[in-house]
Protein backbone atom coordinates (compact mmCIF):
# COMPACT_ATOMS: atom_id res chain seq x y z
CA UNK A 1 0.00 0.00 0.00
CA UNK A 2 1.39 3.35 -1.00
CA UNK A 3 1.84 5.72 2.34
CA UNK A 4 3.66 8.50 0.73
CA UNK A 5 1.99 11.43 -1.42
CA UNK A 6 3.69 14.58 -2.95
CA UNK A 7 2.64 18.07 -1.20
CA UNK A 8 3.40 21.38 -3.83
CA UNK A 9 3.87 24.66 -2.06
CA UNK A 10 3.83 27.37 -4.44
CA UNK A 11 6.74 29.66 -4.41
CA UNK A 12 6.17 33.09 -5.03
CA UNK A 13 8.71 33.80 -7.51
CA UNK A 14 9.71 32.84 -11.43
CA UNK A 15 12.56 30.44 -12.00
CA UNK A 16 14.37 33.65 -14.09
CA UNK A 17 14.62 34.98 -10.11
CA UNK A 18 17.58 34.36 -9.00
CA UNK A 19 17.37 34.69 -5.34
CA UNK A 20 15.10 31.69 -4.77
CA UNK A 21 15.86 30.24 -1.13
CA UNK A 22 17.68 27.02 -0.94
CA UNK A 23 15.87 24.04 -1.26
CA UNK A 24 15.53 22.08 2.63
CA UNK A 25 13.27 19.23 1.30
CA UNK A 26 11.99 18.26 -2.35
CA UNK A 27 12.63 19.66 -5.39
CA UNK A 28 12.01 22.73 -7.24
CA UNK A 29 10.09 22.46 -10.35
CA UNK A 30 9.54 24.96 -12.95
CA UNK A 31 8.11 25.33 -16.60
CA UNK A 32 4.42 24.94 -15.80
CA UNK A 33 2.05 26.81 -17.72
CA UNK A 34 -1.86 26.59 -17.52
CA UNK A 35 -4.09 26.96 -20.53
CA UNK A 36 -7.09 29.22 -20.25
CA UNK A 37 -6.31 30.79 -16.92
CA UNK A 38 -3.71 33.01 -14.97
CA UNK A 39 -1.71 33.03 -12.27
CA UNK A 40 -2.26 35.77 -10.10
CA UNK A 41 0.52 36.48 -8.03
CA UNK A 42 -1.53 39.01 -5.76
CA UNK A 43 -3.48 36.56 -4.39
CA UNK A 44 -1.65 33.41 -4.76
CA UNK A 45 -4.46 31.62 -6.69
CA UNK A 46 -5.60 31.22 -10.31
CA UNK A 47 -7.86 33.65 -11.74
CA UNK A 48 -9.65 33.91 -15.32
CA UNK A 49 -7.42 34.42 -17.89
CA UNK A 50 -6.83 37.86 -19.78
CA UNK A 51 -8.52 38.03 -23.15
CA UNK A 52 -6.62 37.24 -26.25
CA UNK A 53 -3.61 35.48 -24.12
CA UNK A 54 -4.07 31.55 -24.21
CA UNK A 55 -0.88 30.77 -21.41
CA UNK A 56 0.36 31.89 -18.45
CA UNK A 57 3.69 30.71 -16.66
CA UNK A 58 2.49 29.29 -13.20
CA UNK A 59 5.63 29.97 -10.55
CA UNK A 60 8.40 27.66 -9.45
CA UNK A 61 6.67 25.03 -7.14
CA UNK A 62 8.44 22.65 -4.58
CA UNK A 63 7.37 19.38 -4.41
CA UNK A 64 8.02 16.74 -1.42
CA UNK A 65 6.70 13.65 -0.40
CA UNK A 66 5.09 13.72 2.81
CA UNK A 67 3.56 10.11 4.57
CA UNK A 68 -0.44 10.26 4.49
CA UNK A 69 -1.83 10.31 8.51
CA UNK A 70 -2.10 6.93 9.96
CA UNK A 71 -5.88 7.84 11.27
CA UNK A 72 -6.72 8.19 7.77
CA UNK A 73 -8.26 11.48 7.95
CA UNK A 74 -8.52 13.33 4.60
CA UNK A 75 -6.51 17.23 5.17
CA UNK A 76 -8.51 19.37 3.65
CA UNK A 77 -7.18 21.78 0.49
CA UNK A 78 -4.78 18.37 -0.02
CA UNK A 79 -5.38 17.27 -3.51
Amino acid sequence: MNRLYIQTEIIKKLYWEADLPPVKEGAYIFGFHVEGARWEPSVGQLEESYPKKQFSVVPVVNCRAQLIPQDGKEEKGVY
